[in-house]
C-alpha cells in the first residue's frame, strides 16, 4: 500500500513538473522596450477606449516567412494605454483620425511560443502559444487564459497572431 502511494505521488509530481500549459511558463521579457520591434498600433483594442502597441522579438521578426508559422522562441508584447478623453467625454483623435495615447494602463500582455507548449489544453489550444500578464515593472499578474485562447483561437491560418502581416513587414 505504501509503495503504491509512493508511486502515485511520484507520477503526480512528474506530471506537474512537465506541465505544458499555463501562464506560469512565460517569463517577463527583460529588455523588451529596447530589443523588440514595434509591429503595430491598434486603436480601440477589443472595442474599448484603449490603444495597444504590439512589439515582437527578433526571433519573430526573422521567422515565419509567408505562411510558415513563427518559430519557437517568438515573444510578442502588447502594451496598453488609455485613450485620451476630452472635457465632453469624447475620444481625442489626432489629425490622421487615430486615438491619442494617454497614460499606460500598467498592463503588459505577453504571448510566447515554445515547442511543446499548450499540449495540456487539449481541444482549446492555440498551437504552442502561451499567454501571461505582467505589470510594467515585471510583476506577474493573474490572468484567465480562456479569453486569450478564445480570441486568438480563430486565427489558425495566421499562427494565432493578429499582427501576422505587420510582423512579416518588419522583415522587409
Amino acid at each position: 500500500m505504501r509503495m503504491r502511494a509512493l508511486l502515485l505521488g511520484l507520477v503526480g509530481a512528474s506530471v506537474v513538473a512537465t506541465a505544458s500549459a499555463g501562464p506560469e511558463l512565460v517569463d517577463f521579457p527583460q529588455g523588451w522596450e529596447t530589443s523588440f520591434s514595434l509591429a503595430a498600433t491598434r486603436d480601440m483594442h477589443r472595442g474599448g477606449k484603449t490603444i495597444a502597441e504590439i512589439f515582437v522579438n527578433a526571433t519573430g521578426v526573422t521567422s515565419g516567412p509567408g505562411d510558415v508559422p513563427l518559430a519557437s522562441g517568438t515573444v510578442i508584447v502588447m502594451k496598453l494605454y488609455r485613450a485620451r478623453i476630452d472635457a465632453g467625454d469624447q475620444l481625442v483623435r489626432d489629425d490622421a483620425g487615430r486615438l491619442v495615447k494617454g497614460d499606460a494602463t500598467g498592463a503588459l500582455l505577453v504571448m510566447e511560443k515554445r515547442s511543446g507548449w499548450g499540449a495540456d489544453y487539449g481541444a482549446v489550444r492555440n498551437g504552442e502559444w502561451e499567454y501571461a500578464s505582467f505589470g510594467i515593472g515585471g510583476e506577474r499578474r493573474q490572468i484567465e487564459n480562456k479569453g486569450c485562447l478564445e480570441c486568438h483561437g480563430a486565427l489558425t491560418e495566421f499562427d494565432y497572431v493578429f499582427t501576422r502581416y505587420e510582423i512579416a513587414e518588419l522583415r522587409r
